[in-house]
């Protein structure tokens, strides 16, 4: 279950993560809540079976589409993916006996944020009780995990680590260059800071407009482009926010938000530096797909950044301004060393997180889940 197939990392890895399963013998089906269906129109999709609306419908029709889907296909097993989707089918799972009897897997990728929970009681007891009804919580790093047993102990027993699918993607550096400078405004508008995902305030796109005054002090004809999302409801918010800020701080003539641009990875060996200024990640895609591409990368400490990065590129010593921009602008003086070490990186993490790979892991987790469904059911099949 995904909530939508944006460009977004988890609904990207919802796809990803159904092919994977598919190449390990299990018959894995997308049910997708609501447009957009941007993947779909990117081709990530490819043959998988997919569950598509015709339009949004509404929560309730959304939740009567699902119980028809889990009443229909009685699947063994129902992974979700964010918390929008855990909730629609913890309500079809309330109300159907079929939906009861599938194990439930429900990722966690890093977008819960405790005092979002703690302010509304409500909501912080129905998370607290979706993570006691699953067979399995699966989460992309150890320290998300963490994360998961601060906030309730009890889970602990269900939680396993599986990294996110990396997948190798054209790395041309000449024509991302070109891509980029179109992109700016020209050649003459480097160094370019370059950051990669949509306007949420947990990518703390703010903490660059904080840091980029002292980056323009080292570098004046810097450039910083922002690659993401910037209209609907999730977004529009933060993106305004964002331009407010830029304004006050008279750097408007330094910034450029591109939008959502498909396969905007590909622009990633084309930036001098790939910024990730984010305050909540589970494992971020966009900084393996940084170490693909062979980008200068400076990040926060966020997640498992350094992990991710090994010696590869630059963890700020924290998320002031100040320690942000001199991690950008070391970024930028060792660009050519970090490149180096970032594509072979890289490569090892190609290695590592390939669909076969990852595939596998998953579906043992899933062999488990529908073993301990199947006892709690009685040991029919669901």
């Amino acid at each position: 279950m995904s909530p939508s197939l944006a460009r977004g990392g988890a609904e990207r890895q919802a796809v990803l993560i159904a092919r994977a399963l598919g190449e390990n013998g299990v018959d894995a089906r997308i049910f997708v809540q609501s447009p957009p269906l941007s993947l779909v129109e990117d081709g990530l999709t490819g043959t998988l079976a997919l569950d598509l609306p015709a339009e949004s419908g509404g929560l309730a029709n959304q939740i009567l589409r699902l119980r028809r889907a889990v009443d229909e296909l009685r699947p063994d097993a129902v992974i979700t993916f964010l918390r929008g989707a855990t909730g629609r089918f913890a309500v079809a799972r309330a109300t159907s006996r079929t939906a009861r009897r599938a194990a439930w897997i429900a990722t966690a990728r890093g977008n819960t944020v405790l005092s979002h929970l703690t302010d509304n009681p409500v909501v912080f007891a129905a998370h607290l009780h979706w993570h006691r009804s699953v067979e399995r919580i699966v989460t992309p790093s150890s320290s998300l995990a963490g994360n998961l047993f601060a906030m309730d102990a009890s889970v602990a027993r269900k939680v396993v680590v599986v990294p996110n699918v990396l997948l190798p993607f054209a790395v041309d550096a000449a024509r991302a260059r070109e891509r980029v400078e179109s992109l700016v405004g020209g050649a003459s508008h480097r160094p370019v800071i370059g950051s990669l995902g949509s306007f949420q305030d947990d990518r703390n796109y703010s903490l660059l407009a904080e840091a980029l005054p002292r980056v323009l002090d080292a570098h004046p004809t810097a450039h910083l482009l922002i690659i993401g999302r910037t209209e609907g409801r999730w977004y529009t918010p933060s993106a305004d926010a964002f331009r407010a800020r830029i304004a006050t701080l008279r750097l408007t003539d330094h910034v450029t938000l591109a939008g959502e641009v498909a396969n905007g990875r590909e622009l990633l060996p084309g930036l001098d530096v790939f910024a990730l200024p984010s305050r909540l990640e589970g494992s971020s895609n966009a900084l393996a797909e940084a170490m693909v591409a062979g980008a200068a990368t400076a990040s926060t400490p966020v997640a498992d950044s350094h992990d991710l990065i090994a010696d590869a590129g630059i963890v700020s010593r924290g998320w002031t301004p100040s320690a942000f921009a001199d991690a950008i602008v070391s970024a930028i003086d060792r660009a050519a060393e970090l490149r180096q070490r970032a594509a072979a990186r890289g490569r090892e993490l190609l290695v590592e997180r390939t669909p076969e790979r990852v595939g596998a892991l998953w579906a043992a987790v899933l062999r488990e889940a529908v073993a301990e469904a199947r006892t709690r059911v009685g040991g029919d099949r669901p």
